[in-house]
């Protein structure tokens, strides 16, 4: 989770808030989540945006990886074309709703599942709760199951700051960051059986630096515990977007679980 994005987000979702530009669908939108499929072939690559951010952030690299495979990339629920809904946001109720989308639209497992920040925190309880259909995992700068309450006890200030700014966030947006740390008590004490490749940024801004730094770059570390077969990367020149800042590792590392 990048903090700073959260911060600077603030004003910007109040002015485009009070335009309309992101005020939520309307409860007659289409039931089905708004979504994208591209390419053919197995495994299907399913692409999870993380807080506050659409299917578009992984368009670029979802269109290359396509030309190998079949992939899917969506919105949850009240981001992008997709209806806001009452049901819970925290991390198991998100991979339940995309493991659930994926069989109503007929896309069978295996699946190489990719996520970014909170994103690849739903991904990998997506691992957990359906080890049978998921083949491979990446992680892009994920968020670590613990990161809200460690950030509370070891970041208080970031804590406060992202808790001030909360309000100015659409309610999905919110509920989001609220429920994160719901339901993934004890998961990392059972690794996983499955390929695992981590993606970490090693650029921080001047305002995530010290506290926030240090705690994350220690849940990084705490990470590895996630697999029996685990690969972690700590990613030159990338900041928290690290799709943008290097795709050229994100699309390599998605490769090594795709037939070229």
């Amino acid at each position: 989770m990048n903090c700073r994005y959260l911060l600077r987000s603030a004003a910007l979702f109040g002015a485009l808030l009070s335009l309309g530009l992101l005020a939520p669908p309307p409860a007659s939108a289409k039931a089905r989540l708004s979504a994208t499929v591209e390419g053919k072939g197995a495994p299907l690559v399913v692409f999870e945006a993380g807080h506050g951010d659409t299917q578009a952030v992984w368009r670029p690299i979802a269109r290359i990886i396509a030309r190998s495979t079949r992939t899917f990339r969506y919105d949850r629920p009240g981001y992008g074309g997709s209806a806001d809904s009452p049901e819970p946001r925290d991390p198991c109720s998100a991979a339940r709703r995309l493991h659930a989308e994926l069989a109503a639209r007929d896309l069978k497992p295996p699946y190489v599942l990719v996520g970014h920040s909170l994103g690849g925190l739903y991904q990998y309880v997506f691992a957990k709760l359906y080890p049978g259909e998921v083949a491979a995992l990446v992680l892009v700068d994920g968020t670590h199951p613990d990161h809200w309450r460690t950030m509370h006890a070891e970041a208080p200030d970031t804590a406060r700051a992202v808790e001030a700014v909360l309000p100015t966030f659409t309610a999905a947006m919110q509920r989001e960051l609220r429920e994160m740390g719901q339901c993934t008590a004890g998961f990392l004490d059972e690794p996983l059986d499955i390929p695992v490749r981590l993606l970490f940024r090693t650029r921080y801004d001047r305002d995530e630096r010290g506290a926030f730094q240090q705690m994350t770059e220690r849940l990084q570390k705490d990470w590895q515990r996630v697999s029996t077969d685990v690969a972690a990367d700590r990613v030159e020149r990338a900041g928290h977007y690290i799709q943008r800042d290097r795709s050229d590792v994100v699309i390599a590392a998605i490769r090594q679980f795709v037939p070229r």
